[in-house]
């Protein structure tokens, strides 16, 4: 990770590298399936002696190092209902033409038209295996361009023993179905 010099936060998504907005621009930050870390959380050298990968080696691996679990860790309910999370059925998938760790999807979550959704499992996941499963997504993130291509949500996943698994259901609910 670039160490940036201010305490901007940084953030990080799971298979994506994105990142940090200050007045001094954008920072790219490599995939890791961290979801939020914050500047002052990494360590910085304590002597100018330290060399800087020992400083780094010092700096949280996962947001829950990186975030001191304290009463201002913890979130209200109301935070956590603003959370939209809706079941959605992939109905169709193919490999981001721009990048060889994206895949975008077609998820039907309820709504009138299907969701694009660019999700960094592109290592993990053939397009066709996922084609029919019913995975939790977030549909209320602000649209954003990745690699030049619009996604309008995430999925969930989690980074398993072997491999990045999204996060579906057993069993059967329709598209759309709020995730409680």
């Amino acid at each position: 990770m670039e160490r940036l010099e201010d305490d901007s936060p940084v953030l990080f998504v799971s298979g994506l590298a994105y990142l940090k907005v200050s007045m001094k621009g954008l920072f790219r930050v490599p995939p890791e399936p961290y979801l939020l870390v914050m500047n002052e959380h990494a360590k910085k050298p304590e002597s100018p002696d330290e060399s800087a990968a020992e400083a780094k080696a010092k700096t949280p691996k996962t947001a829950s190092e990186a975030v001191e679990k304290t009463d201002n860790y913890l979130i209200d309910i109301k935070h956590f209902a603003a959370v939209e999370l809706k079941t959605g059925r992939v109905v169709a998938a193919e490999a981001h033409p721009n990048a060889d760790r994206l895949l975008v999807l077609k998820v039907d979550t309820g709504d009138a038209e299907s969701r694009q959704i660019v999700a960094g499992i592109r290592s993990d996941w053939e397009p066709d295996e996922l084609v029919g499963r019913t995975l939790i997504v977030c549909c209320n993130l602000k649209p954003v361009k990745l690699r030049g291509v619009e996604s309008q949500g995430m999925i969930l996943a989690v980074k398993g023993d072997d491999r990045v698994w999204p996060l579906g259901i057993e069993g059967s609910a329709p598209p759309g179905t709020r995730v409680t």
